[in-house]
This record gives structure tokens, C-alpha cells and sequence, in this order.
């Protein structure tokens, strides 16, 4: 009889401890859903912030081109009036 209850008993933690595992197996699935969609903002993200990078470095180039120019005619229209 002894043998029985502790049978019983074994069966009855190897129950517990099989569903707190699947709990935890429904937990890290979670977390994996979780970190993948972060992962996909983070890179939409990124890109978001490349595509911006390169935006102000072309809006910096043109700037520097029209100061440029600016001081180019300038320059002309002194050297008309000096002239």
C-alpha cells in the first residue's frame, strides 16, 4: 500500500512539474513572439533613421552649395562696384 501512495504521490508531482513546463514552454514562445516584433522595429527603425541620415546629408550638401554660390555673386557684385 505504501508503494501504491508514493506511486501515486511521484505520478501526481510529475503532473505539477509537466504543466509548469508547458507553462513555461507558453512563456518563452511569448517572449520569442515579443522579441521577433521588436526585432522588426527596431530594424524598421533603422531604416527609418538611415533614410533620414541621408536626407539631411543631401540637404547639407545643397545648402553648402547655395552658400557657396551666394558668396560667389557676392564676390562679382564687388568686384562690379569696385570696377
Amino acid at each position: 500500500m505504501n508503494t501504491h501512495i508514493s506511486t501515486m504521490r511521484y505520478a501526481m508531482q510529475i503532473a505539477v512539474l509537466a504543466q509548469l513546463l508547458e507553462q513555461r514552454e507558453r512563456q518563452i514562445e511569448q517572449l520569442a513572439t515579443v522579441i521577433s516584433i521588436k526585432d522588426e522595429q527596431l530594424a524598421t527603425q533603422n531604416s527609418a533613421a538611415m533614410e533620414y541620415v541621408a536626407r539631411c546629408n543631401e540637404l547639407e550638401a545643397r545648402n553648402s552649395e547655395l552658400a557657396r554660390q551666394r558668396d560667389l555673386l557676392a564676390l562679382e557684385a564687388q568686384e562690379r562696384r569696385a570696377a
